[in-house]
């Protein structure tokens, strides 16, 4: 019962994925933006939703979670949809996304370690929007997204035409790659003085790992993207901060 459950969910999500991206086709990115806000705030307003999602932050993240922590997850996800959704058609450049995701003055750690030309990996969270981030970071230095290869035809021209949107490099992952043919990919990268984005953020277990700060509490992750970046002599350094100026 669990597993069709599951099942029964991924396939409501693809075919709302695919309503979507035909529905707002031809609609203009202003009106779009919109609706989508509009419809995904309402959500928001419902009482079961509103209460799911508090429920998962305080698992998360403990009892200080504040009050409105909930209307603000409902209105930046209202935000990434609908821009989500503008990206996919009209390409990054095409939309406000460049003007509205604005990086702090920390960004300034990944620019002194691009200066050094010997690759950088950008390590950072799955974060809401962090491949519309790092498509934005791409208009300011080099980035390379490796892809992983969709588990259809149809998701896979799907997901290579959304990685195209966003205007970075991408490198397709095969869905079986070995961890050595991964390794040369990545190293590859780095050799070239790009920037190396990934999202290491699975937690491993007490006294495994590599100790870090996430979201400013400690935590443990898997050093994969510290062992690439020491293996190919690449700086690795945390997200810049960023906030949206608008939505």
């Amino acid at each position: 019962m669990k597993e069709s459950l599951h099942q029964l969910r991924r396939g409501v999500t693809q075919f709302s994925i695919r309503w979507a991206i035909r529905a707002s086709a031809a609609i203009p990115i202003g009106l779009q933006r919109h609706i989508v806000i509009s419809l995904v705030t309402r959500a928001g307003d419902l009482p079961m939703l509103r209460r799911k999602v508090r429920e998962n932050m305080l698992l998360a993240l403990g009892n200080d979670v504040p009050w409105q922590a909930g209307r603000k997850y409902f209105r930046h996800l209202g935000w990434l949809l609908s821009n989500s959704l503008a990206v996919f058609h009209n390409g990054l450049v095409g939309t406000p996304v460049p003007v509205e995701i604005v990086l702090d003055e920390s960004v300034r750690i990944l620019d002194d370690a691009v200066a050094e030309r010997r690759g950088v990996v950008l390590a950072a969270p799955h974060w809401l929007g962090h491949e519309l981030v790092a498509a934005v970071i791409n208009l300011r230095h080099p980035v390379v997204m490796l892809v992983r290869q969709g588990p259809t035809p149809e998701r896979s021209n799907r997901k290579l035409k959304w990685y195209n949107a966003l205007g970075a490099e991408t490198r397709l992952r095969p869905g079986r790659a070995s961890t050595i043919k991964d390794a040369a990919a990545y190293l590859n990268i780095l050799k070239r003085g790009k920037v190396l984005a990934i999202t290491p953020d699975l937690l491993s277990g007490p006294g495994q790992g590599v100790e870090t700060w996430l979201f400013g509490r400690q935590t443990r992750l898997h050093g994969g993207a510290f062992a690439i970046a020491i293996s190919a002599r690449a700086r690795a350094t945390a997200p810049a901060l960023l906030r949206v100026a608008r939505g």
